[in-house]
């Protein structure tokens, strides 16, 4: 019995691995990598069945799902910390063509400082730029964490002095083939996706949704989803519990995944060890308590709509009472930088619906976990549950 729990442990770790990195690099992380090597043809086969997902294990070399989602999402991106403006994916797309001359082969950054001004047909003055050279900084930095490239001398942050870079074998794994012309992906983002929703059955749609994002709402699915989802809620969390890191909590209005171990240390958790996240928390609490006496009525889709002034308010009165205990960051923010971070956060974990100007309309999921500013003396209760990764 404990060999059976120790596997079932250790096959799940495997799924987290796969669901929460892009990739497993066996000389970077060769104990990760053993681990779904171990594991492969039961991974293998329920991600496939379940949603249509395919996992490579190269060899010796590297394991990597595709985690393909169920439909075209903004909020899915490769790393937040290094893809904030357009540039950066600009800049990262050129590195990959750099490199397709460049396997195994070392260089200098001002040889791919050449082929990048050539490629976008800028001048010399395009680096004197500082927001491009901290675009360039992001994503070598991005590029050696992922393993797709190796430092060898020199210091990226003053490349003037020129910075020796290895492009390892490995790096032509790293984009998977594209599934149809760059012209036609700009026109039709699911042909990116290789496939549309009306081809995925509805369990494999469920399924991506689940793995993926936030957040299964009923009100935003179609009725196929949705009936698949209800009629099924015991399977999915039985496929759930034994197969990752994560368990299914139902409720009226939809269903959420959420972590059957917390680790809100992880800033792709929610909530986890990060200020904006307190602040979400804090934000949270204040509308929950306004529901709860009556201040807010949800329709019936379970969503709350409010005016923008009323958010607005709400906002900052929150930001008076708990400000002082905010990061530095936040709480010397203007208000409306300030408002922009908060919406732009809650917007990625489906929270909120901002786009209207006089509207905004506030998830049902975002009222079901709160918190609030602790006083000394006061007796603090742990999270018993976190919302899972999105990447």
């Amino acid at each position: 019995m404990r060999r059976i729990a120790h596997d079932d442990e250790a096959l799940k770790k495997a799924a987290q691995l796969l669901l929460e990195q892009y990739w497993i690099v066996r000389d970077k992380s060769p104990d990760e990598f053993d681990i779904i090597k171990k594991y492969e043809p039961r991974l293998r086969s329920w991600f496939r069945d379940k949603a249509g997902y395919n996992l490579s294990v190269h060899r010796k070399i590297f394991a990597k799902l595709e985690k393909i989602p169920a439909s075209p999402n903004e909020h899915i991106i490769l790393d937040t910390d290094t893809f904030k403006h357009p540039m950066d994916y600009a800049m990262f797309f050129c590195l990959l063509s750099f490199f397709e001359s460049h396997y195994d082969k070392a260089f200098l950054i001002s040889e791919f400082c050449e082929h990048m001004l050539s490629t976008f047909g800028e001048k010399d003055q395009f680096l004197k730029d500082y927001s491009n050279r901290l675009s360039l900084i992001r994503v070598f930095k991005y590029a050696v964490k992922m393993g797709i490239l190796i430092h060898r001398d020199g210091d990226l942050e003053h490349f003037e002095n020129e910075v020796l870079y290895k492009v390892p074998q490995v790096a032509r794994y790293f984009v998977r083939p594209f599934p149809c012309m760059v012209n036609e992906g700009l026109t039709n983002p699911y042909a990116w996706l290789k496939t549309t929703m009306s081809i995925l059955q509805p369990q494999q749609r469920v399924y991506r949704k689940l793995l993926l994002e936030p957040s299964f709402l009923f009100s935003e699915n179609d009725d196929e989803c949705v009936q698949y989802a209800r009629i099924q809620r015991d399977v999915i969390e039985v496929d759930f519990s034994d197969h990752t890191p994560y368990h299914i909590e139902y409720f009226k209005e939809g269903i959420v995944t959420v972590r059957n171990e917390p680790q809100g240390r992880m800033i792709s958790d929610y909530p986890s060890d990060t200020p904006i996240s307190d602040i979400a928390l804090q934000l949270a609490e204040k509308f929950k308590l306004k529901y709860l006496s009556n201040e807010l009525e949800p329709d019936d889709d379970g969503w709350y709509s409010l005016s923008r002034v009323v958010w607005e308010e709400s906002v900052l009165e929150n930001k008076t009472e708990n400000g002082d205990y905010w990061s530095q960051h936040f709480s010397q923010l203007s208000f409306s930088k300030l408002l922009q971070e908060i919406e732009a956060y809650l917007s990625s974990w489906n929270m909120i619906d901002g786009t209207s100007n006089h509207t905004v309309r506030i998830a049902p999921h975002m009222l079901r976990i709160t918190g609030s500013v602790a006083q000394k003396g006061e007796r603090l209760y742990e999270m018993a549950t976190l919302s899972h990764s999105t990447n």
